[in-house]
């Protein structure tokens, strides 16, 4: 069972912006009304010793969101893809979008079948496999099929790879009464484990360790909360993959603690991250603030700074923002 969840926790790793921080669809507060955003990556300033360095970088990532249906979208970050879930899709009340990500993949020319009540990608993606000690990536064809159940939500997918049928995959979506997602069970042998929980009343939870020692059936790597309709608190878990140069690792390395570390994202009232902390094996190391520094009209950040500090130097990532709206 724990192999299947693995598969799936690495390929939803997503690439840092800029330095530092982790950076994942949750994390951003998008409206309803944006078409697309182009992020800059504006400069570092670092501060040592009384003494302040600035790189200009101005680097650009466009990001485009494509609703496929009922909540179902294609993210694009400049040459980058995933297929994501609004989790709010079944909550009218919510003027936000937050996307839960489904999966990375790697195609420009990804293809969309629509059947009834299912939806089908084919397309490709990374896939982790051990070698004789080491932890590579190879691209594997894969199909995604998505389906929806008569409340317009979805209710179940699975990942198949292309080239054998199989089903390497399965995923069960679990609402409550207010129709909101509550849960994701990964299943496997008709066996339903718990990976994914999302609460809604702003209490904080933590991914507790040890990660791969729960004999009663739940595995969770994420936890999402909100506070009402915006987001309080997201806790993951991320792969911390062993360098191609070191010493070999033993076929079990992925169910060890030291691979792996999570981190917990905090929002504030506008729904923005203000801070985030990154918890090891050995305990809590890197954390980061962020400070919104310019808006919109419409209220959404045009210029921010993330912030780590150690005890000899204190950095700030600084960013920017343009947004199109649909009109």
């Amino acid at each position: 069972m724990n192999a299947v969840i693995l598969i799936f926790l690495i390929s939803l790793n997503a690439p840092c912006f800029g330095a530092g921080a982790m950076q994942n669809q949750a994390h951003e507060r998008y409206t309803r009304d944006m078409s697309e955003i182009t992020r800059y990556y504006y400069r570092d300033i670092s501060v040592q010793n009384n003494r302040t360095h600035i790189k200009d970088y101005n680097t650009a990532t466009r990001i485009v969101f494509t609703e496929i249906k009922n909540g179902l979208y294609i993210l694009t970050q400049n040459d980058y893809r995933m297929i994501c879930y609004d989790i709010n899709n079944t909550r009218p009340a919510a003027s936000e979008i937050r996307f839960m990500e489904i999966v990375n993949i790697l195609d420009f020319d990804y293809e969309i079948n629509n059947s009834g009540e299912n939806i089908e990608i084919l397309t490709s993606r990374q896939k982790p496999v051990y070698d004789g000690g080491y932890i590579h990536f190879i691209k594997e064809s894969i199909r995604a099929v998505f389906e929806f159940d008569a409340n317009a939500r979805i209710k179940y997918y699975k990942i198949i790879n292309q080239n054998d049928n199989r089903v390497e995959e399965e995923y069960s979506f679990y609402y409550n009464a207010a129709d909101e997602l509550r849960g994701i069970y990964s299943v496997n042998n008709g066996d339903y484990v718990l990976c994914k929980s999302i609460y809604y009343d702003g209490q904080l939870r933590l991914l507790e360790r040890p990660f791969f020692n729960n004999s009663a059936g739940t595995n969770i790597d994420e936890i999402i909360i909100f506070n009402g309709n915006t987001m309080k608190y997201h806790s993951k878990r991320y792969l911390r993959p062993p360098h191609v140069e070191g010493p070999p690792v033993s076929d079990d390395f992925l169910t060890q603690e030291e691979a792996w570390y999570s981190v917990l994202t905090e929002f504030n009232a506008k729904g923005f991250r203000i801070r985030q902390t990154h918890y090891f094996h050995y305990g809590a190391e890197l954390e980061y603030e962020f400070k919104y520094l310019r808006y919109d009209a419409k209220n959404n950040w045009t210029y921010s700074q993330t912030i780590s500090e150690d005890s000899r130097t204190k950095n700030i990532n600084e960013y920017k923002r343009e947004i199109k709206y649909k009109e």
